[in-house]
């Protein structure tokens, strides 16, 4: 996986290349070099998210160390917002699990990983407008829908609600209406079972991201834009109007 230059670096090239590509490149080239081609990576994955209307104007850093598995997103890194990269996980993981048995592909790629994690990125700074908006009052909330954490974070439920839509646009067919609801049913499955967030939550924002893209004529991208117009009110206003019928079940 090693490039020449940075402009060798496109969301297609991306799309080719997997997580377990990264330690092929460790291996061969070095883990610095690794953490150079994610750093460039992020900056061309973060145009991609802003093409979708998600303008993240200062990007995580990023960090490579395969003697760990998995990407967390840490906002409260001791040095500064960070993107953790590890080696690949063993085993494909819910939804992921549930594209390849529909014959997409196998694994998950580097362009929807680094978009999935910069999508935590961006939902985090919405959180902190609201704060800075609203102080401590923004934990505030008329209903029993939590939406932020002690720590000033988006809960799990509603993060992981919106990013997985953007996920499955990158893998899928976003206008594929049973691959939706395929997806989002195996994610809750994956996620009741490790008992991780709030599934309820999840399965409100997912939904309701799903209903808009059905909802909505165009491309692909032209559906998830309409699909994610949810993610500032929700995530930045606190607007759980957006949720509309969803919100039932949760505050029944």
């Amino acid at each position: 996986m090693t490039v020449d230059t940075s402009a060798d670096i496109t969301t297609e090239y991306l799309r080719t290349r997997s997580h377990a590509d990264l330690l092929e490149s460790a291996d061969r080239d070095g883990n610095q070099y690794v953490e150079r081609f994610l750093s460039d990576a992020l900056s061309v994955v973060a145009s991609f998210l802003a093409d979708h209307g998600k303008d993240l104007s200062d990007p995580p850093s990023v960090t490579f160390d395969p003697n760990v598995s998995g990407v967390n997103y840490d906002p409260y890194h001791r040095e500064g917002e960070m993107l953790l990269f590890g080696g690949p996980r063993g085993i494909l993981q819910g939804g992921y699990q549930f594209l390849s048995h529909r014959d997409y592909r196998s694994k998950p790629s580097l362009l929807t990983i680094l978009s999935k994690g910069l999508m935590h990125a961006y939902n985090q700074a919405l959180v902190a407008e609201r704060f800075d908006r609203h102080g401590r009052a923004a934990r505030l909330h008329d209903s029993s829908v939590r939406l932020y954490d002690e720590y000033k974070m988006l809960v799990p439920g509603v993060d992981e609600g919106l990013t997985q839509l953007f996920s499955l646009y990158i893998e899928g067919d976003i206008s594929d209406t049973s691959l939706r609801e395929g997806y989002i049913e195996e994610w809750a499955q994956w996620y009741r079972e490790g008992d991780v967030l709030d599934v309820d939550l999840f399965e409100a924002v997912a939904d309701t991201v799903s209903d808009r893209i059905e909802a909505t004529d165009g491309d692909a991208r032209a559906r998830i834009v309409h699909g994610l117009a949810i993610q500032e009110p929700l995530v930045r206003d606190g607007e759980l109007s957006v949720l509309r019928d969803r919100l039932g079940r949760l505050t029944a």
